[in-house]
Formats: structure tokens, C-alpha cells, sequence
């Protein structure tokens, strides 16, 4: 029994070998040449993202309670330097463009003053809105500070 259906079958499988000539060449079916196509890489950032906006509301003078409320808790609070506020970004965007930064507070008895931004640069620049805003916030500061220097004009003066 086992001689016979291998006999059929290797009759079969030769016979469908033979018959090959008979049949007509296929057209070619390939799919046409696609662009290159580039995966799609996420940007990854790593520790404290800061824009140029809320950098420029830090004045010396701040409570390290106004500094967190603006632009939050620092990456890294070094045991060794308690009076430094380390906040250190590093970003690699799918592109592969790299974006790091470091911004440094430093504070004396609870107040901010020291703002070292030497390792900003590669920040990005602030959009229209935020310089519209920034322009507003400046603006109502002078015209503050210009009422208070009146009303201290008044109150030396007597008037």
C-alpha cells in the first residue's frame, strides 16, 4: 500500500513538472518602487522642560516657594550644595537634532540670587504668544514700580 500511493505521488509530482511548457508565461506582478521610507522615531526627552518664558519671570529676591510655582522642582538637589537648584534637560528629537540645557538658581537664606543661564542657548526662542505676554507682564512691572516710586516721591515730599 505504501509502495502504491508513493508511486501516484511521484507520478503526479513529475507529470505537473512536464506539463510546464504548456502554460503561458505570467505577467510581472511586482508592486512599483516605493520612496525610502524612514520609520518614524519619537523625540525623547529627559529631566526638567523650561521654556524661555517662564525663565525670563524668575527675578533675584524669589522664596524658593515662588521659583517651584513658576517653572517647578528642580532635576537635581544636590545634598552637598543645598543653596543650588540644578535644572538639566537633555532632549533627542526624531530629526536627531539634540536640545540640552542647564539652568542654575542659586539661593541665600530661602531667596533666589544668583540665575546663571550660560547653558540655555540651545533653548527655543519663545513663540509670538509668549512675547506678546512678555511684553504685557513687562509693562504692567514698570508701570508698578513707576506708582510705587511716585507714592514714596509723595510720601518724602509731604504731599
Amino acid at each position: 500500500m505504501n509502495k502504491l500511493l508513493s508511486i501516484i505521488f511521484l507520478s503526479s509530482f513529475l507529470g505537473a513538472c512536464g506539463i510546464s511548457k504548456y502554460i503561458p508565461d505570467m505577467p510581472d506582478l511586482s508592486l512599483p518602487s516605493i520612496p525610502s521610507i524612514k520609520p518614524y522615531k519619537a523625540d525623547v526627552r529627559q529631566g526638567s522642560v523650561l521654556t524661555r518664558f517662564a525663565i525670563n519671570q524668575l527675578k533675584t529676591g524669589m522664596s524658593k516657594r515662588q521659583v517651584q510655582d513658576i517653572i517647578g522642582q528642580p532635576s537635581i538637589l544636590d545634598p552637598f550644595h543645598n543653596n543650588q537648584w540644578n535644572y538639566i534637560h537633555y532632549t533627542t528629537l526624531g530629526s536627531g537634532e539634540i536640545i540640552n540645557y542647564r539652568l542654575i538658581l542659586t539661593f541665600t537664606a530661602d531667596k533666589l540670587t544668583n540665575i546663571n543661564t550660560d547653558g540655555i542657548r540651545s533653548l527655543p526662542k519663545m513663540t509670538k504668544k509668549e512675547q506678546i505676554k512678555q511684553a504685557e507682564r513687562l509693562n504692567k512691572e514698570k508701570s508698578k514700580t513707576k506708582e510705587e516710586g511716585l507714592l514714596l516721591m509723595k510720601e518724602i515730599t509731604g504731599e
